[in-house]
């Protein structure tokens, strides 16, 4: 129930915001932009909702000191992100306390560490990390 009252509030919020903003521009072209590019946010939140899918954002984006945002950068914020995300899903999931995952750079999980072992294989066959 949680996730649909968080989407909705992203959907009204879009909304609105794109409402005010189409008020303060002329008419004209820039306005048909504006509701084509508001259209396909809610189109795509919409999707997201539906398939269930778990888009990785990263929780801030830091520029280096000429403004520019290298993709390295954008990667290791990525996977520094994918790693807080399914470690607090893997806590919330098997009720551990401490746990330790590792990510590659291929965005793939590689390791997990945690001092629980008897739950070490369910969470690592959860992860689709393959055991040898």
């Amino acid at each position: 129930m949680t996730h649909i009252s968080t989407y909705l509030t992203s959907v009204i919020t879009i909304l609105i915001t794109a409402s005010f903003i189409s008020l303060l521009l002329p008419k004209g072209e820039t306005k048909k932009y504006v509701r084509f590019g508001t259209g396909l946010i809610v189109i795509c939140l919409f999707a997201n909702m539906i398939s269930g899918v778990n888009i990785v954002i990263p929780d801030e984006i830091n520029f280096d000191a000429n403004g520019e945002y290298s993709q390295s950068q954008f990667e290791e914020q990525v996977k520094t992100t994918m790693q807080a995300k399914l470690e607090k899903e893997v806590t919330e999931k098997f009720n551990v306390s401490d746990i330790k995952i590792t990510v590659g750079e291929d965005m793939k999980v590689k390791a997990v560490e945690t001092s629980e072992q008897n739950k070490l294989m369910e969470i690592e066959r959860y992860l689709g990390i393959e055991t040898l």
